[in-house]
């Protein structure tokens, strides 16, 4: 990003021809973002990463954990868990890692400071100022980003105004995605087959009910959950989703090489629909609370399409923008026009 404007943007996966490219630092991606702007990596005045890395270390998110665990019931995977994360996502980790492989690949350079913004807050600022739209109203959705999960913020004028936060261990980027390892899919890579297989689905009462018990629109914007059923506990089958979820459910999660049956198709209808619910609930009731009709959307769960076309075609907005990057492969563009725009004088 340059005084604005995005001058390029490239996935490291497009380049490197590995779908996700996990566990590669995006060397090929810097390399050419800085060859389409004629550029060195010491012309760079800044590197910007869409994480409040900073918090991982000053004891914001150690209160967090804390306080999650006096509310909930903690295992050791939980402690194990949150104390990786407090490790890898820590401002001193992210800068070593960064600078180490940035010298491992251009030599021993003058290597541009590194700065952190909050997650949600760059997927926001992405998404409305490359909107068509003057005001709008913007939700960012995804599993989570340090402790939140879904943000709606007030546009105007080039500000955002932030009206609600939902935090971690309510998620429905993490409901989705524990269904969607249940489902005998890979999460973070397989909720479209989730999406696509809810096509084929079939309305299921008790399934239904099953669902609504584990995540429900809380009246007022936003939403609640049993973490206990998602993200919690013993999970012998999946890193993601506890095993009383299993329990709750009533049948043994699908194997990846096992046939999907009717039971599966329609408990993907069934999650498919309680997403889109939700959303839409909490939508209506910012619409009525700003008299706002256009709405835009970042963060992974934008991803869902058909919960989208649902939305739109619900009449509760005039228009939608849910931008071409919503998940976190763009949000390196909202790091860079936020920490940006913060620098510049008032």
């Amino acid at each position: 990003v340059i005084d604005g404007e995005v001058i390029s943007f490239v996935e490291e996966e497009r380049l490197l021809r590995v779908k996700h490219a996990n566990g590669y630092f995006p060397t090929r991606a810097i390399n050419h973002v800085l060859q389409a702007g004629g550029l060195r990596i010491d012309d760079i005045d800044r590197l910007v990463q869409a994480w409040d890395c900073p918090a991982y270390e000053d004891g914001q998110m150690q209160a967090i954990y804390d306080e999650i665990n006096s509310q909930y019931p903690t295992d050791d995977g939980d402690r194990a868990y949150q104390k990786r994360h407090l490790g890898q996502l820590s401002a001193r980790s992210q800068k070593g890692i960064i600078q180490q492989n940035l010298k491992k690949y251009f030599g021993d350079l003058t290597f541009p400071p590194i700065e952190f913004v909050k997650h949600h807050l760059a997927h926001a600022t992405m998404a409305y100022w490359q909107s068509p739209f003057d005001d709008a109203l913007v939700l960012t959705l995804d599993g989570s980003g340090e402790w939140i999960t879904t943000a709606w913020w007030l546009a105007r004028g080039g500000e955002l105004e932030l009206l609600k936060e939902v935090h971690i261990p309510h998620s429905l980027g993490w409901f989705y995605s524990a269904f969607t390892e249940y489902l005998g899919f890979l999460t973070y890579d397989g909720e479209y087959k989730v999406m696509g297989l809810a096509a084929y689905g079939r309305e299921d009462p008790g399934l239904r009910d099953k669902v609504a018990k584990i995540i429900w629109y809380d009246g007022q914007g936003g939403f609640a959950s049993d973490p206990m059923l998602i993200s919690r506990g013993q999970r012998s089958h999946s890193y993601y989703y506890p095993d009383q979820l299993i329990e709750h459910m009533g049948q043994s999660p699908r194997g990846e090489i096992e046939e999907v049956e009717d039971w599966h198709k329609n408990l993907a209808y069934e999650v498919q629909n309680h997403l889109q619910e939700i959303v839409l609930q909490m939508t209506q009731y910012w619409v009525e609370k700003t008299q706002m009709r256009n709405l835009v959307m970042a963060g992974g769960v934008g991803l869902n399409v058909k919960m989208n076309g649902h939305l739109y075609a619900s009449g509760a907005v005039d228009d939608i923008f849910v931008h071409p990057l919503c998940a976190d492969a763009g949000v390196s563009i909202g790091a860079a026009l936020t920490y940006e725009n913060a620098q510049r004088p008032l």
